[in-house]
Formats: C-alpha cells, sequence, structure tokens
C-alpha cells in the first residue's frame, strides 16, 4: 500500500512539475520571462533537495522512521510560503 501511494505521488509530481513552469512562463513579461523560469527552477531543486535532506534524517529506511518530525519539517515549507504571500500580495 505505501509503495503504490509514493508511485501515484510520483506520477502527480511528474506532472505537476512542467505545469508549474508553463504557467511561470505564460504569466511573466517577456523581458523577466528568462530570469523567472530560472528562479523558478532553482526554488523547485531546493524543494527537492530539502525534501532529501528530511527523508535523510528522520526516515531509518522505506518502512520505519519518525514519521511525525518528516511531517513537522516538511510543513515548515508551507508556512513559509503562507507567511511570504501575506506579506507581499497585499
Amino acid at each position: 500500500s505505501f509503495g503504490i501511494m509514493r508511485t501515484i505521488l510520483g506520477f502527480l509530481m511528474g506532472f505537476f512539475a512542467p505545469l508549474g513552469f508553463t504557467m511561470v512562463s505564460e504569466n511573466v513579461p517577456i523581458n523577466y520571462r528568462g530570469k523567472i523560469v530560472m528562479i523558478a527552477n532553482a526554488f523547485f531543486f531546493l524543494g527537492q533537495f530539502y525534501a532529501c535532506l528530511i527523508g535523510y534524517f528522520t526516515a531509518d529506511d522505506l518502512y520505519t522512521g519518525d514519521w511525525r518530525s518528516m511531517t513537522k519539517w516538511s510543513s515548515t515549507s508551507f508556512l513559509m510560503a503562507m507567511v511570504l504571500n501575506i506579506l507581499f500580495l497585499e
């Protein structure tokens, strides 16, 4: 069951990544498009690296680990994005 859920999540992330970059490139003015797409790529890489670090430090193997701390560390990116949206979009 865990392997099936990871497979489904992998497919969903694979569908999301090109869509996000396409939306960024469609909505940014043409003179800033290359810079903003590269910044989006950099943040996507940093997010993947952060997820790998969380998994490395909290999961012992595929079936055991401290899932509570993994959930807490994974929610920090959401909280940071929420605070930045509140500060910059008002």
